[in-house]
């Protein structure tokens, strides 16, 4: 009697489990913790582009989450070795990107069929453009249908074709502690929205400066500090600090070429003294 009810009990469970398997298989979705916060994505798919680049997304309400990677071949792809393409999180008006040297991550696909893909993820250090960042833990994708796609190719006008000789030509030059600072990368873009601003960019080996000025700025001086209007920050090895002291002077500024140039100077909160600097730049 005792054999016979164990054996009844036994198939029971099995029976139970079994069913509890087929739920969890048959069920896409995809989901991972924001900052301890659950996201469960309502609409998800994943396109197939033709050169083998594959897209994961997600979204439910205001939220939305892209993945980019640039093969669905089974296998691990991270974000600090660079074999793993864009990551975008979307909360509301927030935009959050992954960042080269600040954020790091994963993106693993386990199971690739011709219709569906399945996979896990983990990121840490997405950044939006204020600096403030988000971490994914525990993601997971599972069956999400394959659909396939086709690399857009953007329609130019002549307006786009020309390209602002301001951009073309934008320099950065000064004095870092004595030193000279020739800028070899340059970038110039507006941020924000409601008193949207200018941030100014310049970059030479490990070093950067950075301005921002408001997006309307006249020509005028104006006094520098870490945060604010009127802002400048100078990075050594990724070492950041804010002005403490300083000025800049606005020699032009026409909104119509999308042209700026000035001199500036100021002094870090860690000692670093920036002199006679000048820039010129387009956005």
């Amino acid at each position: 009697m005792i054999n016979k009810t164990t054996f009844l009990l036994f198939c029971l469970i099995s029976t139970l489990l079994s069913c509890s398997n087929d739920i969890e298989v048959n069920t896409p979705g995809l989901q991972v913790a924001i900052d301890g916060e659950l996201f469960i994505s309502d609409i998800k798919e994943a396109t197939l582009l033709d050169d083998g680049t594959i897209i994961i997304s997600g979204s439910a309400g205001n939220k939305s989450l892209t993945i980019t990677i640039p093969s669905s071949s089974v296998g691990s792809y991270k974000l600090d070795d660079q074999t793993h393409g864009e990551v975008a999180y979307t909360d509301a008006s927030f935009k959050f990107l992954n960042k080269s040297g600040e954020s790091s991550g994963t993106t693993t696909i386990t199971n690739r069929t011709d219709n569906t893909i399945s996979g896990t993820f983990n990121f840490i250090n997405l950044k939006d453009e204020y600096g403030n960042a988000v971490t994914f833990q525990n993601g997971w994708f599972y069956r999400i249908p394959l659909i396939p796609g086709t690399i857009p190719t953007p329609e130019t006008s002549e307006e786009e074709i020309a390209i602002n000789p301001c951009l073309l030509n934008a320099s950065m030059t000064g004095l870092i502690d004595l030193t000279e600072f020739i800028g070899d990368t340059h970038e110039a873009v507006i941020i924000g929205v409601e008193d949207a601003s200018l941030r100014i960019t310049a970059t030479n080996d490990d070093e950067v400066i950075e301005l921002v000025v408001p997006i309307d700025v006249v020509s005028g001086e104006y006094s520098l500090s870490g945060s604010g209007q009127y802002s400048a920050t100078y990075s050594l090895n990724k070492d950041k600090s804010a002005a403490q002291s300083g000025s800049i002077t606005i020699t032009n500024h026409d909104t119509t070429t999308r042209c700026v140039n000035g001199t500036f100077t100021f002094a870090t909160r860690n000692q670093h003294e920036i002199t006679e600097g000048t820039f010129d730049f387009g956005y």
